[in-house]
């Protein structure tokens, strides 16, 4: 947790390395919300490097962590499906990044809105909207006009967010609209 705490902790102090030790050290403790923290930064980390099939190895090993019970650990899920089928389509994967969403598409009922905040729960929708519309409309699952529509609402979403300097989100769904028209 220090280490997801501390962002501002450089490589060269062994983040990473200490990152990885932690992730063993908890699977070990079986401490499984602390593992899957780990494994899903690391995922994170390797997925920004982009080392693709590294990073989805992790984030497998995230869910792992987490359990088969749908009624826990519900946000942390969806969050790891939505790494997950950007992953894949970042490999060209799109079947397998759509069928993700499927399951993004039923836990996302089961979140509790109480202990979530909407905005965070927004921008969760949002990134699961614009992969639906993206990946949907290359597999041809989903068609051109409501791709558009999709996007519009993912940009909408996101532009929900009261931190505007780091809205990514927002910017990727502008980007996947304007490429589209």
């Amino acid at each position: 947790m220090q280490i997801y705490l501390n962002q501002d902790f450089s490589v060269e102090n062994y983040r990473y390395k200490r990152l990885f030790n932690a992730a063993t050290y908890f699977e070990y403790e079986n401490k499984p919300y602390d593992a899957y923290m780990a494994n899903y930064l690391i995922a994170e980390y390797y997925f920004n490097l982009q080392h693709f099939h590294i990073a989805e190895n992790f984030a497998y090993k995230a869910i792992d962590n987490l359990g088969t019970n749908n009624d826990e650990y519900v946000f942390e899920k969806c969050l790891t499906f939505i790494l997950l089928s950007t992953i894949h389509h970042n490999q060209k994967n799109y079947d397998e990044a759509f069928n993700i969403l499927k399951n993004y598409k039923i836990l996302s009922r089961l979140i509790d809105k109480q202990l979530i905040s909407q905005e965070r729960i927004n921008v969760l929708k949002s990134t699961y909207t614009n992969n639906y519309a993206i990946i949907g409309n290359k597999i041809g699952k989903v068609n051109l006009q409501q791709t558009i529509a999709d996007l519009k609402l993912a940009y909408k979403l996101a532009n929900l967010k009261k931190e505007q300097s780091k809205n990514k989100q927002k910017i990727t769904a502008l980007h996947n609209l304007i490429h589209l028209k």
